[in-house]
C-alpha cells in the first residue's frame, strides 16, 4: 500500500483502531490504510514475550494473554487500538508497576516510506526506534 500510494503521489493515512475522537486516522482526498486485519496475538515458546500487531484492540489482546496468565500495560479501554496507544506512549492501569505501553515494546517491524521492511530495536534503526515509542 505504501509503495503504490507513493508513487500515484497519494497521501495516506493509518488506522489502528480508530478511537482517537479527532480524527487523527482520516485524511482528505487520499486513501486509509487499515490495519484491523493485522490484529494476532502470538505469545513465545518462553512466555516471557508476544507478538501484538498493531491493528488488534485491546479487548482482542487481553483475553489471549490471560489464557496464558499474562497481561500487558496496555489500553484502560478495551476499543482503544494497540498501534495508536502504543506509539501514543500508552498510559495504562498498570503503568505505576510497569511503565507505559510503549516501555514494553521491544522492537517495531516498520514499512518505510520506500516499501522497505525493516525492524527497529536499541540495536537496529535506533533513531526510529526512539521515535516510535511516544
Amino acid at each position: 500500500a505504501v509503495v503504490t500510494a507513493r508513487s500515484h503521489h497519494c497521501q495516506f493515512a493509518v488506522k489502528s483502531g480508530g478511537h482517537s475522537s479527532f480524527t487523527a486516522s482520516t485524511i482528505n482526498d487520499g486513501r486509509v490504510v487499515d490495519l484491523a486485519r493485522l490484529n494476532g496475538v502470538t505469545v513465545s515458546q518462553d512466555r516471557q514475550t508476544a507478538i501484538i500487531e498493531p491493528g488488534g484492540r485491546w479487548a482482542d489482546v487481553y483475553p489471549v494473554l490471560q489464557k496464558y496468565n499474562l497481561t500487558v500495560p496496555g489500553g484502560r479501554m478495551f476499543g482503544v487500538g494497540v498501534g495508536g496507544l502504543s506509539l501514543g506512549g500508552g498510559i495504562s492501569w498498570l503503568s505505576n508497576l510497569h511503565g507505559w505501553t510503549c516501555d514494553n515494546i521491544l522492537e517495531y517491524e516498520v514499512v518505510l516510506a520506500d516499501g522497505r521492511i525493516v525492524t527497529a530495536n536499541p540495536a537496529s534503526h535506533k533513531d526510529l526506534f526512539w521515535a516510535l515509542r511516544g
